[in-house]
């Protein structure tokens, strides 16, 4: 069904359509949301009898809803002044929508529009089904009909509202009165445009195209037009606006053309139609048409327009360059002569030319065509041309001024353009002078031999010149056309480096043998030397085979103009070589320490052999020898070159060996040769390790006992040192004065100088425990052959520190098993207080005190009398049956004896009483003061158990919510190790030895329980629960045994 057709032709009510009405109401409302609604603009034109045309804008993408009534048949629905509402609108806009709520509505033409951009309208073509034949059938069948003089009314709304509240636009327009059949246009013309699709909005300039002038100028009456346009044009646009709003097709050039918007900055006017572009070719085009087809369908007119496009006039070139050279002034299109100078040895020279206009019909290089040169093609028919290097052929110079014509014809094969270049070819050139002369040559000596082969010494040499050559100055010639030098004998040949200060000036050389030795049968001979340029741009001539004598050699400059050459002589006299083969001097030097040994017989030269002899400490030599003739002389030390008065290299010596070094002094000559021969002997190490003295510091009255002797190694003082004395010093001296090396308790001390200072402990105890502190000093002493060792012992002692009857400190606190057991902190005579650690596996534990003063009165434990240094024991099971152990070991010193009395005591009114009823009587001063002189001191030992099987605290078991009073437990807490850990101790903690133990002896049960735990602790063998809390000082290890099961019975697991 076409839109627009009336509803009520479907099954449908009245109900219907205000339900849809009060939907479409609701979805408007719940559509709101923030936001502007896009602004639209709208207007009809082109309005014909049957057609008109409206035109949308819309400041955003987006669509819009457009509704046109017929307003004779919708009097209530809209007009100009009171548009629809915006819900009223999109009701009528919806498929099956409805205006009215009759039955049988009259058909209106509803569409929603998609406007893709703001800078374009959109153009919607309102029609309909009028019979032009027979008027009276149109609208037969429901059809919505556009007819003559007939009003309607067109409502628009954006879509895209996004706040629900866009304003409705309502448009009223009148139709024609009658059908036209006018074909005529308003507007004809030809636009020539440099835009791609024609479009012109506000930010385009409307010089982006132009109107091409009609000939003759546009008149409704004239359809034959012609135009011309630029060489630049390659397509224009036709476009014509009819005269009648109403007109129903226009053809361009046989494709059909569509109305658009006003373009081209308003060259095109809004409603023209056009077909987009067409190209035009270089001078006369085949005939443009138009052809409109009026409202009525049958009168139809052709306009026709041809196209002239211009050639180009440009003949003016874009480069202009010279191959090689460069052209003066700079290149510019409109300067048209130019000069340029190129040396002599240019004799041609390639023109490169490229035209400012490519289709320029041809480029000739002094009427020779550029080969290569796009010229014209096609004769601008678009044809693809191949382009290529644009260079002329060689151009010939000759010597001096030469004329290069570039002509240039543009594309319309009658404009031209003329540059011209004069090109000056210089004159040759006439400079022979030099720039540059060296003489160097290469030597080559045997130097020495390694793995049978000869070390040969390459070495370069710069001979000087006489008279020094000086290069002249630009334009000046030189002064001295001779030069002379001399070289060594052992000079085989030369190099003579020359260069010319013109590089074009070639040269050349000869040498001749002026004299030689007796019966040279080469003297007055003359050959030709060849030359090779070298990196610098000189020119190497190599000169070989020099005889000993003079040989002069001949360097010849010649110039460009080859009629203009120099010759240079210059002599290279070659030395007579001498024969002397003996030394001035000859040095000998120990190494390390540039020791100076004794060389014997002395020096002489005509004496060939000596000998030096080196103690073991000097390891090597090395020799120094000067030659008589010390600039051709060659020196060689055991094979190895060695200059004249520079030292050969270190030869080690083996100690107890010898070593031969040979100096062979050649001559000059290469022949002559003499042999130096020095045999270094080196003396074998001592081996004495023995001492020559001992000293002691300090001494006092002390000696050594035995008396020192070398051969004696151990000794003693003969008194301890005072308890005030807490270090010593020994100096031993060795009976080796050349070499010591001796080490105090092994530090390093100097043979004949004092040690550091080396502790002596002090003593301790007194009467019969007394005990001196001993230290021992260990003298190694170290032979020259490093092997050889001898070491003396001294023994010191100390006395102890005085002990005085009120001391009543303990001097140690044992325990025992020592492996096992572990005292917090470590034992001190003015600590405490301690903890004692005890394995749970062990039987009992043992504490020993040991007073400092043998003398003290009396030592007690919790109260029970012991004897010094007597071990009292506890047993295991006392540790576990008690929460607490703790041992107090008081130290009664001797001033708490009844006998004691301090010097200068007066006894009278002294009594004797036991006061506290321990079986002792006890001293009383005036019947009521004990004496004060009594000095005690108390070390208290807390005995605490560890590892499995240690129980400390207690817990009661519970059945259900109620305690069993009489069922008491040891919760299992283990002791951290506050110490290191010995292996011994690690053990003790290790799960695989965690069995039940009570009183030291291991379960014999089935391992559910302990017998000390299963009789002390089981009130019902059915257990309601039991908690069993194990832990240990590490964590368990892959591989350990689980701890026993328990609980295994009713009442749950463990």
């Amino acid at each position: 069904r076409r839109a627009g057709a009336p509803v009520g032709r479907r099954a449908g009510s009245g109900a219907l359509v205000c339900w849809w009405l009060a939907l479409v109401t609701l979805l408007a409302r719940l559509g709101v949301c923030d936001g502007d609604a896009p602004v639209l603009s709208a207007r009809v034109e082109r309005i014909g009898a049957m057609t008109f045309v409206v035109a949308l804008n819309l400041s955003a993408a987006g669509e819009v809803d457009i509704v046109t009534t017929r307003a004779s048949e919708y009097t209530d629905w809209a007009s100009a002044a009171t548009p629809p509402t915006l819900a009223e609108l999109r009701a009528a806009v919806l498929p099956g929508g409805a205006i009215s709520s009759d039955l049988s509505p009259p058909a209106y033409f509803r569409r929603t529009v998609r406007v893709p951009t703001s800078t374009l309208e959109t153009r919607v073509l309102v029609d309909g089904a009028y019979n032009l034949q027979r008027p009276e059938l149109s609208g037969a069948y429901g059809d919505f009909v556009v007819y003559p003089n007939e009003t309607y009314v067109v409502s628009v709304a954006p879509r895209d509202d996004h706040d629900g509240v866009a304003n409705v636009t309502a448009l009223e327009v009148t139709t024609a009165s009658a059908v036209s059949s006018s074909a005529s246009l308003a507007e004809f013309g030809v636009v020539v445009s440099a835009t791609t699709d024609g479009v012109v909005d506000a930010a385009v300039s409307a010089a982006a195209a132009t109107l091409a002038t009609l000939a003759p100028t546009f008149s409704n009456s004239n359809t034959q037009y012609e135009t011309t346009v630029d060489a630049e044009t390659a397509e224009v646009t036709v476009f014509g606006l009819p005269a009648a709003g109403g007109a129903v097709r226009v053809e361009v050039n046989g494709v059909v053309a569509r109305a658009g918007p006003a373009r081209f900055g308003g060259v095109v006017p809004s409603g023209a139609y056009s077909a987009g572009r067409t190209t035009v070719f270089y001078g006369r085009n085949a005939m443009m048409s138009l052809v409109v087809t009026a409202e009525d369908r049958v009168t139809q007119k052709t306009y026709q327009v041809r196209v002239t496009r211009s050639r180009s006039s440009e003949a003016r070139l874009a480069r202009l360059a010279l191959h090689s050279a460069v052209p003066s002034p700079a290149f510019s299109p409109d300067v048209y002569t130019y000069t340029v100078s190129v040396p002599h040895d240019v004799t041609s020279i390639k023109v490169f030319a490229q035209p400012l206009d490519i289709r320029a019909q041809a480029v000739r290089v002094n009427a020779v065509l550029i080969q290569g040169v796009d010229v014209g093609g096609d004769a601008g028919r678009a044809v693809a041309r191949k382009r290529e290097a644009p260079y002329s052929r060689h151009v010939s110079l000759r010597v001096g001024s030469n004329a290069v014509v570039v002509e240039v014809t543009a594309h319309d094969a009658t404009t031209k353009a003329e540059y011209r270049v004069e090109i000056t070819r210089a004159y040759p050139d006439t400079d022979v002078e030099l720039a540059f002369l060296e003489v160097t040559s290469v030597s080559r000596m045997v130097t020495g031999r390694h793995m049978g082969a000869d070390v040969v010494s390459v070495s370069r040499t710069t001979h000087a010149l006489t008279p020094v050559f000086v290069a002249p100055a630009a334009g000046e010639a030189a002064t001295t056309g001779e030069h002379a030098t001399d070289v060594e004998y052992r000079v085989m040949g030369v190099t003579i480096v020359a260069a010319p200060r013109d590089p074009r000036t070639s040269l050349s050389m000869t040498s001749t043998r002026l004299d030689g030795w007796s019966g040279n049968t080469t003297a007055g001979v003359t050959s030709t030397v060849a030359g090779e340029t070298n990196a610098l741009g000189g020119i190497d001539f190599d000169v070989n085979d020099l005889v000993v004598g003079r040989t002069r050699i001949a360097l010849t400059a010649t110039a460009e103009d080859s009629r203009y050459m120099k010759t240079l002589f210059l002599d290279v006299t070659r030395y007579t070589p001498g024969s002397e083969t003996g030394l001035s001097d000859l040095n000998v030097f120990g190494e390390p320490g540039d020791r100076v040994p004794v060389l014997v017989p002395s020096f002489d030269p005509d004496l060939l052999e000596y000998v030096v002899t080196l103690d073991f400490d000097t390891e090597a030599v090395r020799v120094v020898p000067t030659a008589k003739d010390p600039v051709h002389a060659l020196l060689r030390v055991n094979t190895v070159f060695t200059r004249s008065g520079v030292s050969s290299r270190t030869f080690p010596v083996p100690a107890g060996g010898e070593l031969k070094i040979t100096v062979a002094v050649t001559a000059h000559d290469g022949v002559s040769r003499r042999f130096y021969v020095v045999v270094a002997k080196r003396n074998a190490p001592h081996a004495d390790a023995s001492l020559a003295t001992l000293q002691i510091m300090p001494t006092g009255v002390r000696f050594l006992v035995p008396s020192f002797h070398p051969d004696v190694l151990e000794y003693n003082l003969s008194q301890p040192l005072e308890h005030t004395v807490a270090s010593i010093q020994i100096a031993p001296t060795t009976a080796d004065s050349e070499y010591d090396r001796v080490l105090v308790n092994g530090a390093r001390s100097p043979s004949g100088t004092l040690s550091r200072p080396i502790g002596v402990p002090p003593g301790f105890g007194n009467g019969v425990e007394m005990t001196f502190g001993l230290s021992t000093v260990n003298v190694v002493v170290r032979a020259q052959d490093g092997v050889t060792e001898r070491t003396y012992t001294v023994h010191i002692t100390r006395d102890p520190a005085p002990i005085y009857p009120n001391d009543a400190t303990l001097r140690q606190l044992n325990v025992a098993p020592v492996d096992l057991t572990r005292l917090v902190p470590m034992f001190s005579p003015a600590t405490q207080n301690y903890q004692l650690f005890v394995p749970a596996r062990a039987a009992s534990v043992g504490v020993t005190p040991v007073a400092n003063d043998v003398n003290v009165y009396k030592i007690e434990v919790n109260g029970v009398l012991i004897g010094n240094g007597v071990e009292t024991r506890t047993a295991m099971a006392e540790l576990l049956r008690r929460e607490d152990v703790e041992l107090r070991v008081t130290v009664f010193a001797a001033t708490c004896a009844p006998s004691y009395r301090p010097d200068g005591y007066d006894a009278t009114g002294e009594t004797f009483v036991d006061v506290d009823g321990d079986g002792s009587v006890d001293l009383l001063m005036d019947g009521k003061y004990r004496p004060n002189w009594c000095t005690t001191k108390t070390y208290v030992v807390e005995l605490l158990e560890y590892g499995p099987g240690a129980y400390e605290g207690a817990m009661r078991l519970s059945s259900g919510n109620a305690e069993h009073t009489a069922g008491v437990v040891r919760e299992m807490t283990p002791y951290p190790s506050p110490f290191g850990d010995t292996a011994e101790f690690l053990l003790s903690l290790d799960q695989k030895q965690a069995q039940e133990f009570y009183g030291g002896v291991r379960s014999t049960g089935d391992g559910e329980c302990d017998e000390y735990l299963c009789q002390n602790s089981a009130i019902d063998p059915s257990l309601a629960a039991m908690e069993l809390r194990v832990a240990s000082v590490r964590p368990s290890r892959v591989g350990d045994d689980p701890l026993p099961l328990a609980g295994a019975g009713g009442g749950g697991a463990l």
